[in-house]
């Protein structure tokens, strides 16, 4: 597990960044390559909009 992850910042990085395509659990970058204290704003904004998949997955079922 990265560092990151264990030092409570799962929240921030559990998600891949969208504007900078940082991988999930590492930090996101600036255009010059150097890692930021924060993420980027859009990162944080893909945690809240994607759907938890159910576990186990279940395709819809045609009605």
């Amino acid at each position: 597990m990265p560092d990151s992850l264990r030092r409570g910042r799962s929240a921030e990085l559990a998600a891949a960044c969208p504007r900078c395509h940082a991988q999930p659990g590492a930090r996101c970058t600036s255009p010059r390559g150097r890692n930021l204290t924060q993420p980027h704003p859009s990162r944080l904004d893909t945690q809240h909009t994607e759907e938890p998949t159910p576990w186990p997955y279940r395709p819809p079922q045609p009605q």
